[in-house]
């Protein structure tokens, strides 16, 4: 059942990401949209399934965004071991830590893919203005709006959870 809740929302996310943000003015600079769920099942998820899930939706990134294959992957992996890192110094039902996490998580993935693009044989090597106001608008999108899609998350799967908890009883396991 988890796999299914996964599968749904991740899907989701990546629809609404690549589908209809990209049409709307205001979200220009919107955030990837998987890192709140990187940070949720880091904090909140088994480390297996948190990790499975993780690297699922890196491979999933990787081949749907047409950049060096591994960069999401990588990304998703250190975003979720830094979650899983961060509560053994703090709770992780605290949801003040939640703005300030996603935000450092949204500078990381931007942070490797500078790098990449700065190593890259095409690169000038040097950034721009505009470069560095897209990764701060990315960092503010993520902390005003990151905490509502991981308590999002977390309602759907307690709901999806007690929802197959009840199909369970039905089937008389």
């Amino acid at each position: 059942m988890t796999t299914i809740f996964y599968t749904i929302f991740g899907l989701t996310l990546i629809v609404i990401q690549t589908a209809f943000l990209p049409y709307l003015h205001s979200t220009r600079y919107y955030f990837d949209l998987l890192i709140p769920m990187v940070v949720f099942s880091g904090l909140f998820r088994p480390f297996r399934e948190g990790l499975l899930s993780s690297l699922t939706f890196g491979i999933v990134m990787d081949g749907l965004s047409g950049g060096p294959f591994g960069l999401f992957t990588t990304v998703f992996f250190w975003v979720f071991a830094g979650a899983k890192w961060i509560i053994n110094f703090l709770h992780a039902g605290n949801w003040f830590i939640l703005p300030f996490l996603l935000s450092g998580a949204v500078l990381f993935e931007n942070l490797i893919c500078i790098v990449g693009w700065m190593f890259s044989v095409s690169s000038t090597g040097h950034l721009t203005e505009a470069d560095i106001q897209r990764v701060i608008h990315q960092m503010i999108w993520a902390a005003f709006t990151g905490p509502f899609i991981v308590w999002g998350i977390d309602l759907g799967y307690r709901k999806w959870h007690r929802l197959g908890n009840q199909v369970k009883g039905w089937n008389g396991h």
